[in-house]
């Protein structure tokens, strides 16, 4: 059931009322109020923030019902509080909306909430863009996921600008698939919309869960959106790899004869990620001479915290002695400030060897070889640093014997070097 509260103002056919929405109640039994704003038939919603048992909720006001345990406040410093809200939405909506009838109820709408972002604004009301703060920040989620939350919603915004001061209400169907189509359009790959979308749509069940949006018609279920792609393989057949391994930058088209160099050492970069078993860039930057142990790297994945036990063979012992500085191994390359700038540079410099080569290939090149070579699935595992192994339960009964690794990665080695062949 609809409640509506009697405190309204009219100008013509529009209206602005208080209404407590009880169709869908929160976890604790409390109902969102909302301000509804109609005209010429039409209606859109404004959540205010606040949410109040529909047992203490009477005339327009806050009373200590049978489920008064459930006030967030005591009835009159939220009655108070409801009060200062609908003041300022009242203010915004006469200087909005003046002697006009034409204008639409969700336009309207809108641009009280544009009018309401200033200072006047109270903290209660809730745009799409403060919620997508809201859900990075308060989650508990790591500065990887909060970065991932935000890119999501600066590309939403660059597509809608009107995120900016929407309600979450108006998160429908054609808004998700304007979202989707805009992606398409940008040319961004499966993936990466893929990504944006799930970000979208975890701050969409946020959304409801607050009572912010009613959960009619999930905006998600459109037979034109494709949100699990299967993961994209950025391997390299072996001649195409033996080329890449064998290339010297020297020999390159590279515009600036400075950035040789540069290249170089992207290039060499590269290489060693694929000795060290396609170990990732991440946990690469990080090694120092103390992770170094018995001619061994002996460290733990930044990702999922599993052992990586690798045995430093010749080549891999060269490309460090060429990258090394002080007692970082690959010193040398790391002149950006953040790591997402180093890798984005690293993988730049690297499209002059090869247009679409970046430092994935290292890795998923490793791993596809070492299959194409019959060794064993649980040795590749061993190499890649899987935290599966950690799950599986076999594992529990199985020691690790590293020295099995040792071995497929020298036969890998061989194999790109043409000492071996299928």
């Amino acid at each position: 059931m609809l409640k509506t509260v009697l405190i309204h103002n009219t100008y013509n056919m529009a209206t602005i009322k208080l209404y407590l929405d009880a169709r869908v109640l929160n976890k604790n039994g409390s109902a969102p109020l909302k301000l509804a704003v109609r005209n010429k038939n039409e209606v859109a919603y404004l959540s205010l923030g606040i949410s109040v048992p529909p047992s203490c909720w009477k005339n327009g006001k806050v009373y200590a019902g049978r489920d008064a345990s459930r006030l967030a406040n005591p009835p009159k410093i939220m009655n108070q509080k409801i009060a200062n809200i609908y003041a300022k939405c009242e203010l915004a909506y006469e200087e909005e909306c003046g002697l006009r009838s034409n204008i639409s109820a969700k336009v309207l709408r809108d641009k009280i909430l544009i009018l309401l972002k200033g200072e006047e604004q109270p903290e209660e009301i809730r745009t799409l863009e403060s919620l997508f703060k809201e859900v990075a920040e308060n989650s508990g989620s790591t500065e990887k996921t909060i970065r991932r939350f935000m890119a999501s919603y600066k590309k939403l915004l660059s597509i809608i600008p009107s995120t900016k001061t929407m309600s979450p209400e108006l998160m429908d169907t054609k808004y998700v698939e304007k979202f989707y189509d805009g992606m398409r359009k940008d040319g961004l790959r499966d993936t990466t919309i893929s990504l944006y979308l799930q970000k979208l749509r975890t701050v969409y069940n946020y959304a409801v869960r607050k009572g912010l949006c009613h959960p009619n018609e999930n905006p998600f279920k459109s037979k034109k959106l494709k949100t699990n792609y299967s993961v994209v393989h950025r391997n390299i057949p072996i001649d195409e790899f033996r080329i890449i391994w064998n290339t010297r930058a020297q020999d390159l088209n590279v515009p600036k004869p400075a950035s040789i160099a540069k290249v170089a050492m992207a290039l060499d970069i590269f290489k060693l990620m694929f000795c060290l078993c396609g170990l990732n860039l991440k946990d690469l930057v990080r090694l120092t001479d103390k992770d170094i142990i018995n001619g061994r790297i002996e460290t733990y994945r930044a990702k999922t915290n599993t052992r990586v036990s690798i045995k430093l063979e010749p080549e891999a012992l060269e490309l460090i002695k060429r990258l090394r500085k002080g007692d970082r191994l690959i010193g040398r390359a790391l002149n950006s400030k953040t790591y997402e700038s180093f890798i984005e540079l690293v993988n730049r410099r690297l499209s002059s060897v090869s247009p679409e080569l970046t430092t994935y290939y290292a890795r998923h090149t490793w791993a596809t070889l070492a299959f194409d070579l019959d060794i064993p699935d649980h040795v590749i595992a061993m190499g890649l640093s899987h935290s599966y192994q950690t799950r599986n339960t076999n594992m529990f009964y199985i020691n690790n014997d590293y020295k099995k690794l040792d071995v497929a990665n020298r036969k890998i080695l061989d194999y790109v070097k043409g000492e071996i062949e299928l």
